[in-house]
């Protein structure tokens, strides 16, 4: 026993006594090669003469507590028989076995009893005494790239290379893989105002080192943030850097290097020609972030030779603080290191991840796959050394994030998996962004839409099928083209320039071409065109969608011609005529300028609808407007604003001459013979006249002006121009009808109409007195009691007359039904209707409702119509008579007399009872002319079988005059006065 530790003992001091020499002889290099890795010196009994500092950081003891023990307390228990043998056969065939040779991984124990996969290196160092030592250099692998085929290639070509031989292998398998123009690495002057490059490749070539000042330079943002990249425009950005202009660089990534204290002591920098796409730029800063750790290594060693121990420091500091996420496992997956970048991945802290499966952080789909991954890499069937895979990580809080993952093993000096490092880094957004980018590229692909893709420069990269199905060109015809292709020449140029304006200040442009197929013809293209800008602002290409819009176009242009004409005669239609007439007014408030509005009314245009049919009076109608085109002047505008009725805006025309005009056009109608079926119909044309100057208002109070005025030229006698004058007495009335429109629209509102009464008395031996005349009154605001004469014209003229009848026809039916005692008593009850109601088809229908829901016999009700409407709606009348008289209703003619074509009409119309004009019966004592004409049309009425009324009847003296005519009926003050309804007894 004493001999042995005697043994030992002279080993350590010769072991000591030859340190020195070992250092300075041939195994120098040797030593090298294996920093800066926890290093370990033993003899070949296997115990521990020698451990350096990263040895004691590493496996966690102090180098007086390793020297002397056996190595074997360095690996766990269940494997130190098995270790010893590898020794002993090791020993057997002492030769130095690095690890890229050996790939030697085993499974090591620190202090603390936690374990972890160390990679191995042995050399066979041997005294001027023959004495053999076996130095080891055991490694705790966790820096590997995530390119596989770039990082495996790089870490070929520079794993046995050291010191001043590794970086310029390194620059050139960098700029070979990252196909750099330029690689340059270079350390931190001490000043740190200047870099001093230790490598420089130039297109493949080692070039000669130099120093350049760091101000300004892309270097300064690399050592600031970790990394720097700048895909383009790298001279527009960094301006001031004339190295840059020299190299003619269009892009750079670079990477800090710092060391071991976190200090920063140099830089890695890969510089381009051309612009890096992103895929490009991401793959450089991944490498040059990987390579960092070992540059920054390699750095160190040379800057500061000797202080190999730093590198683990260093290591760690760099696993810490590496951008992406790294784990260190053990065969089975437990996780042995963590960095922070993988608790920001994960969610879990360090302590939590710590000894957890690695499969735990994949989501429950993909563990598998994890587990493979781990499975593969523990018993070294991955095709190659790094092993990649995407996958989905459920982060602690439950959220799922896409990740990819490269793990490689590190193995021991006998081969066998010491541990298995993983990078995992979250692509989430990367995901994300493929996901919409494959989306918009299948809506692009599939999309209704033309889609063309041009670079800056405007030539064709992209365009879909859509584009051949619309253009006829196919992908390969415009490619490298311009869009100028589907140019039309007599597109106008400031419309282009316009287009690029926009666009190029980045803007969105939308607008139509009209382009040109490929064969030749034209077509309308709806398009909005975009530029896409990068992150810095700069246009990179432009986005074009477009459809063929002729169609389209055809039909707008159709809606607007439409939206803007009348169909029937061609002419401009009210909405357009109105627009122009508010451009008018605008200018003649602007410029004090004068224009003349006129408004014409057809006259007897109804007599010819009604007895040659609306066939005759559409075709009428066309005429009129062709003849209106013709004769005014050209600049003028004329349009059919509804029905009958025309409007010419006569632009910057005075008073006189616009009355000329009108009075030319109304000679013309005088003249006009329309021939419809071999008959021949004459027409007239009233014509309203107002001035446009600068004291118009708008477009309402000039078009109410012209409609007063053409009102006014009908009642005085039709087929003449009246010019609005606020003086004229007939304007005046017409006005003050106006003025009624509210008060008659309120009064249906509130219920302030009043029915009245009035007897209509047979002559005959018993004189009956029960048939009554139902007449209107309308209570004002004020309570006062209007009569029908003042308010009716206005509900006439403003198309208000068919709700007072309505209203009328609904109370007269209304009381019937709640007094049935007078309602017995009443032979009938007269009801006067309007114009406008003949021709209102609802309102008959209503009236029969109304008449069966009541259950009254018809013979109670009878209904008047005037002579004038009856007459201006001849073919609505007959109808609408002959319906009442079929029910069993009376109908009366009211006021006739007053026009002598009635006569000739008469015949035709289904009357029981005409009512003679009061006009001829109020004179009949005194004018023989209106006794004769009473007794005429007494005599005419009982020829045709209708029974006769007479009105207003005043006097005793004008009842024995109507009772030597014979007529049937009287009506008037000399009978009765109106009464209330309610007081019919």
């Amino acid at each position: 026993m004493l001999e042995k530790l005697r043994d030992e003992v002279i080993d350590q001091l010769e072991f000591y006594y030859n340190f020195d020499r070992l250092l300075i002889a041939h195994q120098y290099q040797a030593l090298l090669d294996i920093a800066p890795d926890a290093t370990l010196i033993t003899n070949t009994a296997g115990r521990i003469l020698y451990a350096n500092h990263h040895a004691e950081k590493l496996f966690g003891y102090d180098w007086t507590e390793l020297i002397g023990n056996e190595i074997e307390i360095l690996v766990p228990e269940e494997l130190r028989k098995k270790h010893a043998k590898y020794r002993q056969r090791y020993l057997a065939d002492p030769r130095p076995r690095p690890m890229d040779a050996v790939n030697m991984e085993f499974p090591s124990r620190r202090k603390d009893g936690t374990f972890f996969r160390a990679e191995i290196s042995l050399n066979p160092v041997v005294t001027g005494e023959n004495k053999l030592f076996i130095v080891c250099a055991i490694r705790d692998v966790s820096n590997r790239v995530s390119d596989q085929r770039a990082l495996i290639k790089i870490s070929r070509e520079t794993f046995t290379r050291t010191g001043e031989d590794f970086f310029p292998a390194l620059a050139k398998i960098l700029a070979e893989e990252l196909k750099a123009d330029y690689v340059i690495i270079g350390g931190l002057a001490v000043n740190s105002e200047w870099v001093e490059t230790i490598t420089v490749v130039d297109h493949g070539r080692i070039v000669q080192n130099f120093k350049y000042e760091l101000l300004n330079t892309p270097c300064v943002t690399a050592m600031e943030d970790s990394v720097c990249i700048v895909p383009d425009h790298l001279q527009q950005k960094y301006p001031d850097v004339p190295l840059i202009r020299k190299m003619e660089m269009d892009a750079y990534v670079g990477v800090r290097l710092y060391d071991s204290q976190g200090e920063t002591c140099g830089v890695i920098n890969t510089l381009y020609h051309k612009p890096l796409t992103p895929e490009k730029a991401r793959r450089a800063e991944f490498l040059l972030q990987i390579f960092a750790l070992r540059a920054t290594s390699e750095l160190e060693r040379t800057l500061l030779t000797g202080a190999l121990q730093q590198s683990v420091h260093s290591f760690r500091r760099l696993f810490d603080n590496s951008p992406f996420g790294m784990v260190i496992l053990d065969q089975q997956g437990k996780i042995l290191k963590a960095n922070q970048a993988i608790t920001v991945i994960s969610g879990y802290s360090r302590d939590e991840l710590l000894d957890r499966d690695i499969t735990n952080l994949h989501h429950p789909d993909v563990s598998e796959a994890a587990c493979q991954l781990v499975l593969q890499l523990a018993v070294n069937t991955c095709s190659d050394p790094v092993c990649q895979i995407e996958s989905r990580f459920q982060r602690k809080d439950g959220s799922v994030i896409y990740v990819r993952e490269y793990g490689y093993r590190i193995d021991d000096m006998h081969t066998e998996p010491c541990c298995i490092v993983l990078h995992i880094e979250e692509i989430s957004k990367q995901k994300k962004a493929a996901d919409e980018i494959h989306k918009l590229s299948l809506a692009i692909k599939h999309s209704p839409n033309v889609c063309l893709i041009t670079d800056k420069d405007a030539r064709i990269e992209y365009v879909n099928s859509k584009f051949t199905e619309v253009t006829g060109y196919s992908a390969e015809e415009v490619i490298g083209k311009k869009p100028n292709i589907l140019a039309n020449e007599k597109t106008p140029r400031e419309a282009c320039a316009r287009l690029w304006a926009t666009i190029l200040s980045g803007s969105e442009w939308r607008g139509e071409f009209y382009n040109r197929k490929k064969n030749g013809e034209l077509y309308w293209a709806r398009q909005v065109i975009f530029p896409v800008m990068d992150d810095a602002g700069e246009i990179r290409h432009f986005v074009s969608f477009h459809e063929d819009g002729t169609e389209a176009r055809k039909y707008t242009e159709k809606l607007s011609y439409q939206a803007t004409h009348d169909q029937l005669t061609g002419l401009i239609n009210r909405y357009e005529f109105e627009r122009r007439l508010e451009r008018i007014i605008n200018v003649a408030q602007v410029d004090g300028s004068t224009h003349t509005l006129c408004f014409l009314d057809l006259d007897q245009f109804k007599i010819i609808n009604d007895t040659s049919g609306h066939v005759a009076g559409d075709a009428l109608l066309r005429q009129l407007g062709k003849l209106f085109r013709e004769k005014i002047r050209q600049h003028d505008t004329v349009a059919r604003l509804g029905g009958d009725e025309f409007g010419i805006l006569m632009e910057h025309c005075p008073l006189e001459k616009a009355r000329d005009i009108a009075g030319m056009l109304c000679a013309e109608l005088t003249a006009f013979n329309f021939m419809w079926e071999k008959m021949a119909h004459h027409i007239g044309v009233s014509i309203g006249i107002a001035i446009i100057n600068k004291d118009t208002c708008d477009t309402i109070e000039v078009m109410k002006q012209v409609d007063t005025a053409c009102y006014a030229a009908k009642d005085s006698g039709r087929n003449r121009v009246h010019i609005y004058n606020e003086d004229d007495i007939i304007l005046s009335q017409r006005l003050h009808e106006t003025n009624w429109v509210p008060e008659i629209n309120a009064a249906l509102v509130e219920n302030r109409f009043e029915l009245v009464a009035q007897t209509i008395m047979q002559l005959n031996a018993n004189g009956s007195d029960n048939a009554y005349e139902i007449l209107i009154r309308l209570k004002d605001s004020h309570g006062n009691i209007i009569l029908p004469g003042v308010f009716l014209p206005s509900a006439e003229r403003y198309n208000l007359s068919l709700r007072i009848d309505r209203w009328v026809i609904d109370r007269v039916f209304q009381w019937l039904i709640e007094h049935p005692e007078q309602a017995a008593n009443i032979d009938s009850l007269a009801i006067n209707l309007s114009g406008a109601s003949i021709s209102d088809r609802d309102l008959l229908h209503h009236i029969v409702e109304q008449f069966e829901a009541s259950g009254l016999p018809p013979s109670k009700i009878g209904f008047e119509l005037t002579e004038t409407s009856a007459i201006a709606n001849m073919l609505e009348a007959k109808n609408f008579m002959r319906k009442l008289r079929d029910i069993g209703f009376q109908v009366a003619l009211d006021d006739f007399g007053s026009g002598l074509s009635s006569f000739a009409y008469l015949k035709h119309l289904p009357v029981n009872m005409l009512k003679i004009d009061g006009m001829f019966v109020k004179d009949i004592v005194h004018d023989k002319s209106d006794y004769a004409m009473v007794n005429m049309i007494n005599e005419l009425a009982h020829a045709l079988g209708m029974q006769t009324v007479a009105e207003y009847v005043e006097n005793d003296l004008i009842l024995e005059r109507l009772k030597k005519i014979g007529v049937d009926y009287v009506q008037g003050y000399a009978i009765a006065e109106p009464i209330e309804i309610d007081k019919i007894s």
